[in-house]
């Protein structure tokens, strides 16, 4: 009985010896704010858990929660992220991103060129940072003006 206690506890302590898996973001690939959820103005987190192999590369990735209109490309860019896996030598470790997709001011329309196209006050564009498995992805929904047609009597 005494010999299976000791082997027990023998074992107990090499599993709490090995050093802890350490996973970190080398190379993100930036998500784009889909176009749909930014005219909609929908700005919420989804919240993706990544499997990491020893060598740092996507084994899977996994729903954790979202709003489905955003989830795709919360999903796509964890796929495609590049990772480093310290310590993990031969199992994979769980790695838990999270996005925020968040509206910045509106681009307002001025006018309507010739073509009829809008003339917009900004640029378009996605500004996406990082910091310690929360990716912000900052957009600008556009205001659009809806050209007034001229009627004769």
């Amino acid at each position: 009985m005494t010999l299976f206690v000791f082997l027990a506890l023998g074992s107990i302590v090499t599993a709490q010896s090995l050093p802890e898996a350490t996973v970190m973001v080398i190379s993100l690939s930036a998500p784009v704010y889909p176009k749909f959820a930014l005219q909609a103005r929908i700005a919420t987190a989804v919240v993706v858990n990544v499997i990491v192999r020893p060598d740092g590369t996507v084994d899977s990735v996994a729903l954790v929660g979202g709003q489905p209109m955003l989830n795709g490309a919360a999903m796509e860019s964890a796929q495609k992220t590049q990772f480093q896996c310290k310590n993990c030598l031969e199992r994979s470790a769980s790695y838990r991103m999270t996005y925020k997709f968040e509206l910045g001011d509106a681009i307002y329309c001025k006018g309507i060129d010739a073509n009829g196209k809008g003339i917009y006050d900004a640029a378009e564009g996605t500004e996406v940072s990082q910091s310690q498995g929360i990716i912000t992805v900052r957009a600008r929904p556009m205001q659009h003006v809806i050209p007034q047609r001229k009627f004769r009597l």
